[in-house]
């Protein structure tokens, strides 16, 4: 478990921390503490091994958010756009609704958004 006291921030790199960020956010903003599976979410745990992540085994940055049949609602964030290395994202059978953030086009890695029975709109 990565207890903040314990961690070296001069070693701590500012995607780590945005990433953190990010999936803080996701919890509070699809409403994490009602979802089927939160494994690991919110804790000391490094992200990388909390339900429905993946991360790269070089860069230990997260490359798949797979959540799909979970209870996660409400519209997707605009921030995902910043998960440089995201390159697969799973929120099908969940009653997000609202639309594709305009910001997933930043995501250049990504080859895989599946959607499907959540309600969303947009190209």
């Amino acid at each position: 478990a990565e207890d903040p006291a314990e961690l070296d921030f001069e070693t701590i790199s500012v995607r780590w921390l945005w990433e953190r960020y990010f999936m803080a956010m996701f919890y509070y903003q699809h409403d994490g503490s009602n979802w089927n599976i939160a494994f690991g979410w919110l804790t000391g745990d490094d992200a990388c091994t909390w339900q429905g992540i993946e991360c790269s085994t070089t860069s230990n940055t997260v490359i798949t958010i797979g959540m799909e049949l979970n209870g996660l609602k409400n519209p997707m964030l605009t921030e995902m756009g910043l998960l440089q290395d995201l390159e697969f994202i799973n929120f099908s059978f969940n009653p997000l609704g609202g639309q594709i953030p305009t910001e997933i086009g930043q995501l250049t890695k990504l080859t895989k958004l599946i959607i499907q029975n959540s309600d969303i709109t947009g190209k």
